[in-house]
């Protein structure tokens, strides 16, 4: 039970974040890129959206560049990236 708990609120997290954006945004989180490394994606554009007005073509460009990140990682858990690693 707590496991589709997690998932589903992962998966609110992630439509939250592409909410108005094409259906491929969400799509690339979900299937491209580690759910670890989507869900810190999903949250960086939750918090910053909360503090400023964040345009549709703002979003589709950070989680863009951090869908291309992950992949150029390997999916590498972001919290473990470092400076050689870029």
């Amino acid at each position: 039970m707590q496991q589709q708990q997690r998932m589903t609120l992962f998966e609110q997290k992630l439509q939250l974040a592409t909410e108005g954006l094409e259906p491929h945004f969400l799509e690339h989180l979900k299937t491209r890129i580690s759910p670890d490394n989507a869900l810190i994606i999903s949250k960086y554009v939750l918090s910053i959206r909360t503090e400023t007005s964040l345009s549709n073509n703002y979003r589709r460009t950070i989680i863009s560049s951090l869908k291309l990140l992950s992949e150029f990682l390997c999916n590498k858990p972001f919290k473990d990236v470092r400076r050689e690693d870029v």
